[in-house]
């Protein structure tokens, strides 16, 4: 499991990985329009760590940048994105990315629970053209009332924790989320959702591995049901694949089911094959790093991509330069999310291009390796010395930052106002510049002729639908605004994957040239899905694109009001250039002229 010293804070770390994120990816500075941080580990009751990471920002010029904190014990990262995904279908998107941080510090008195903490922060980029996409209309939430898992006290990161509660509110919340996910499956997809043949990969939030282990085989019951339930063959047939499971029909939908140990292992038992291919996989961060709580569950994607990343050849680039990760594109990849208190989504991501770029500029095992080990009462007395310096104020601290990685932010002093500074271990390559990754890619603000070049961004993505029209902002031109307002989630859906009213309304969608759709390709297979999760069938068709067509309104909104900015802006520079007295009568020469053009005018 990962530590830190008091030395690295909340907003230490989530500094650290936007920097980082933004150096890799060559990401411009004033191309972030979103950030916004989900956490639960606060330094402050008040200021959000997302109004101290603007200091990066404020550095380069940028202060327009919407989004704040959200907070829900675990699930805060989870909300954060959803947040920004919502940014990015909505009439506010001006077109630039969101920056999603999912960060905690998870730490414990001394006992049986400590063992459970870690760290962790991982930065998301979302935007369109991304590698990927999280699927739209495919998610299920449950939320309830509970005190499982709680910070009562201001003066201490330490949680209440009633563990056994914590345990049953988890799988609660499985089991509600993974009925309503399915539901949302059938009804836009047209078929009964299967864990078998519809999930490729599997990440759940990881508090410890165990717990993990048996929620793939709560999943694995819940499938054995659902089947069940849909006739006496698949009933027969899914018998034969789940073993004793059949034994406990009885006690289903009860509450009994969700603590019986028969069950368990009889669930654990059937499924233990499908949890060593499918969830394994994205464990081992979580077992690495211990629990990152807001960071768990996207520990886990980045623990995927390390191990799946390049499957083909094992390798990270292709001979011809390419990624190479073909058995990885085109999978889904379910994901559960839980935070106490409680609140908990299931939803899921396809893998829409490579992600070897994303492998290689995150350097998992090379990182891994490099860490510093420290002995059990190292640990213990470094955790302790935390929980002493929570509430000082008013020092310097004079503890070492050699051990830190290179980029890493620290804390350096906090003064007799509680107000906090930080510094910078240096990101210093072997030439003596900037140490950057290479993961990068070309940006979608950059014009690049009539292609893109790969994937950046992370959960959206935009297909170049070869519509015209360059949005500027800030001069910088974004190419195809209304492509990617139109589809901004490029859900290219196959023939096996769309209903057959679906399909009925995206080719007719599709036809709609007037509504910014490219009638160049208008087969079932390069059919656009409802990028608003809205169905296109003849009914609400017309809604839809009211929709589409306020959305562009708003981009051409933005334009317009850009251009108009750049007239006034060069007008004031005219009649401003001769001082205080000269701005003035050159404002009413300006009139008196426009009144002598308009006399002309009929």
């Amino acid at each position: 499991m990962a530590v830190c010293d008091s030395r690295e804070d909340i907003n230490s770390i989530c500094l650290t990985v936007v920097h980082s994120i933004m150096e890799k990816y060559d990401i411009p500075w004033d191309q972030i329009g979103r950030l916004e941080v989900g956490t639960e580990t606060l330094v402050d009751k008040s200021k959000s760590v997302k109004s101290t990471i603007m200091q990066l920002f404020e550095a380069r010029g940028c202060n327009e940048i919407e989004g704040v904190d959200t907070i829900n014990a675990c699930y805060g990262g989870t909300s954060a994105l959803f947040n920004a995904l919502a940014w990015c279908e909505s009439s506010a998107w001006d077109g630039r990315y969101a920056l999603v941080v999912a960060a905690d510090i998870a730490v414990y008195d001394r006992g049986a629970a400590r063992p459970t903490g870690g760290v962790g922060a991982v930065a998301m980029l979302v935007g369109p053209d991304a590698a990927l996409v999280i699927e739209p209309g495919l998610r299920g939430t449950h939320m309830e009332h509970a005190f499982d898992f709680y910070k009562p006290q201001m003066v201490s990161e330490y949680p209440t924790v009633d563990g056994h509660l914590s345990n049953a509110c988890y799988i609660r919340a499985l089991d509600r989320c993974y009925n309503r996910y399915a539901d949302r499956f059938q009804t836009r997809l047209g078929r009964q959702f299967s864990l078998e043949n519809d999930v490729d990969y599997a990440i759940f939030h990881q508090p410890y591995a165990k717990l993990v282990q048996k929620s793939w085989a709560r999943l694995a019951w819940n499938d054995y049901l659902l089947e069940s339930g849909s006739g006496d063959d698949a009933s027969s047939q899914a018998t034969v694949d789940t073993g004793e499971m059949s034994d406990y029909l009885h006690i289903a939908g009860t509450d009994e089911s969700m603590s019986d140990r028969g069950l368990e292992k009889a669930a654990v038992k059937a499924s233990n094959q499908s949890y060593t291919d499918k969830v394994t996989p994205s464990m081992v961060l979580g077992k690495e790093v211990g629990n990152s709580y807001c960071g768990s569950l996207y520990n886990g994607m980045a623990s995927l991509i390390d191990a799946k990343a390049d499957a083909a050849d094992g390798s990270g680039i292709d001979t011809d330069g390419s990624d190479g990760d073909g058995s990885f594109k085109d999978k889904r990849v379910l994901m559960f999310s839980y935070g106490s208190g409680l609140a908990a989504s299931m939803f899921s991501v396809k893998v829409r291009k490579p992600v070897g770029h994303i492998k290689r500029a995150m350097d998992i095992q090379q990182r891994l390796s490099t860490r510093v080990a420290l002995d059990p009462d190292d640990y213990h007395n470094t955790v302790d010395q935390r929980e002493k310096d929570y509430t000082k104020y008013d020092y310097t601290p004079e503890t070492s930052t050699e051990h830190y990685f290179p980029g890493t932010y620290y804390l350096d002093k906090v003064d007799e106002l509680h107000r906090r500074s930080y510094s910078r271990k240096p990101a210093v390559g072997a030439n003596g510049t900037m140490k950057k990754g290479n993961g990068n890619v070309d940006l979608y603000v950059k014009s690049q002729g009539n292609q893109l070049q790969g994937g950046r961004g992370m959960f959206t993505t935009t297909r170049r639908a070869g519509l015209g029209g360059t949005y500027h902002y800030r001069g910088a031109p974004v190419t195809h605004i209304n492509s990617a307002i139109s589809d901004p989630f490029n859900m290219l859906l196959g023939e096996k994957q769309m209903t057959a009213q679906a399909r009925s309304g995206a080719s007719k969608a599709m036809a709609n040239s007037s509504s910014g759709y490219s009638t160049a390709k208008t087969t079932t297979s390069m059919a656009i899905a409802d990028p608003f999760n809205m169905d296109l069938d003849e009914t609400s068709n017309v809604y839809v694109m009211h929709h589409i067509e306020s959305a562009r309104d708003a981009a051409r909104v933005a334009h317009t009001n850009c251009i108009r900015a750049d007239h006034q802006a060069a007008l004031s520079r005219c009649v401003m250039k001769n001082g205080g007295g000269g701005a003035v009568r050159g404002m009413h020469t300006v009139a008196r002229g426009a009144m002598r053009a308009m006399r002309f005018l009929k």
